[in-house]
């Protein structure tokens, strides 16, 4: 009985851990949020709301 109680256990931590980590992550992936910045005109500012410099790495540029 001690070799079904483990492996019972096994099987709920497992469902657990899964259930918290795919609530964890589908709202960063359901994340639609688009930015639409045109490619002819890229200035500084455009790159920081893309994300790919923040405020202080503008200030040194």
């Amino acid at each position: 009985m001690e070799i079904g109680y483990i492996i019972l256990s096994c099987i709920c931590l497992f469902i657990i851990i899964f259930c918290a980590i795919r609530l964890a992550i589908s709202p960063i992936i359901s994340n639609n949020e688009d930015i639409n910045v045109k490619e002819d005109n890229l200035s500084v500012m455009d790159l920081r709301d893309i994300g790919l410099f923040d405020n202080d790495e503008i200030a040194d540029i």
